[in-house]
């Protein structure tokens, strides 16, 4: 099959390149898995690190309305000034910005035998000061018929029980989506005589969420699990105004199977999913772009095999060049003068300076051309 030295050099350097170029390929596959897996890591960690600030606003919604339940409770068992509770609920209300606004609700008839409704109910105004509103005070509002109230009372089956709503829109207030969290208010006998609540802008949560983006086109999704609805998400082909409130389902990309760390493809693009259960297990999702998250790593890769290829054929070439040179041109000489010396061509001069061994062989020859010539004359 290989007749010449020439060709079995060439099989030579292409065997070796090729085996160059398997090794360097696995060397690259095996790292980038490595690169890969590293990378998924720093991204998990980013979005517990994100998991962790969305808990500590949760925690500290959650302590607000504990806060605000122990003054009604105190306010209730202890005077009932009222003065004071609208001034100290104003105090423990300011500590925790996250809220959007926050009341102690009585139920009907509790605060005062010959009054049906008693609240107090305070808001953050666009320049985030804490003000008072006296209008859900009256029976216009009717908070025992509110939806947020509904939701929560029944849900509440002993002290420090939280109740979160699902989402809904406030007319008559901020005038925005929101859900409430909700805890009992107990007399001396643990009997429940109201609740206190603290609500938390939805815009506020969009916004909160806006930062888990790990790269550019990550999205993100808040879920109550307890309750299947959506509190928000920065998906752009998604509506948030229709989705919200809506079962998690709905989703277009969702689906049961999903898990932390999984893929799914969606709108042509394949994805990775981050699971993150927070407080009063509620869910977080950030889903990020894998072309996006293993972009940086696979082009360094690229470059990579693209400069060990060129080292590899860079050197299968100089190979190449020096066998040619050092075996297969000598013979090719060698060859010639043979044929020469065959066709009776005894005066051909027979001289090669290197290599040493294909030199001696033309000594050699030499020399024997030189006898036949001589036998010849004789």
């Amino acid at each position: 099959m290989f007749k010449t030295i020439r060709a079995k050099i060439l099989f030579i350097t292409f065997s070796m390149l090729t085996v160059l170029s398997i090794v360097f390929v696995s060397f690259i596959l095996i790292m980038f898995g490595n690169v890969r897996e590293l990378l998924i890591t720093s991204c998990d960690y980013t979005v517990s690190a994100f998991t962790r600030d969305v808990n500590k606003d949760i925690i500290r919604i959650e302590s607000n309305v504990l806060d605000l339940a122990l003054l009604g409770e105190m306010y209730y068992s202890y005077g009932k000034n009222k003065q004071m509770l609208d001034y100290a609920a104003q105090e423990i209300f300011e500590v925790y910005p996250p809220s959007l606004g926050g009341g102690i609700w009585f139920k009907p008839y509790q605060d005062k035998k010959n009054q049906r409704l008693s609240c107090v109910y305070f808001y953050r105004d666009k320049l985030n000061n804490t003000r008072i509103d006296r209008e859900f005070e009256g029976e216009e509002y009717d908070y025992p018929n509110q939806k947020w109230y509904k939701e929560i009372v029944p849900g509440l089956k002993k002290e420090w029980d939280v109740k979160w709503s699902s989402p809904y829109h406030e007319e008559q207030g901020s005038d925005s989506l929101m859900v409430t969290v909700g805890t009992g208010i107990y007399d001396m006998n643990d009997n429940m005589v109201g609740i206190s609540t603290v609500d938390w802008g939805l815009n506020s949560i969009s916004k909160m969420l806006a930062k888990a983006h790990p790269t550019p086109n990550s999205f993100a999704l808040f879920a109550d699990l307890d309750n299947d609805y959506v509190l928000a998400t920065t998906d752009k082909y998604t509506d948030n105004n229709y989705i919200v409130g809506r079962p998690i389902k709905d989703l277009k990309w969702y689906n049961e199977n999903l898990h932390d760390n999984s893929e799914f493809i969606y709108h042509g693009k394949r994805y990775i999913s981050f699971f993150k259960r927070v407080q009063n297990n509620m869910l977080l999702v950030v889903n990020v772009p894998a072309e996006e998250l293993f972009y940086m790593a696979a082009k360094y890769f690229i470059i990579m095999f693209c400069i060990l290829m060129l080292i590899g054929i860079f050197i299968n070439a100089l190979l190449y060049l020096v066998l040619d040179r050092n075996m297969s041109k000598p013979i090719d000489k060698l060859i010639r003068i043979a044929n020469k010396i065959r066709k009776g061509e005894l005066d051909t001069e027979i001289k090669l300076e290197k290599p040493e061994e294909f030199a001696n062989l033309a000594s050699t020859f030499d020399k024997m051309a030189n006898d036949i010539k001589n036998i010849t004359k004789e």
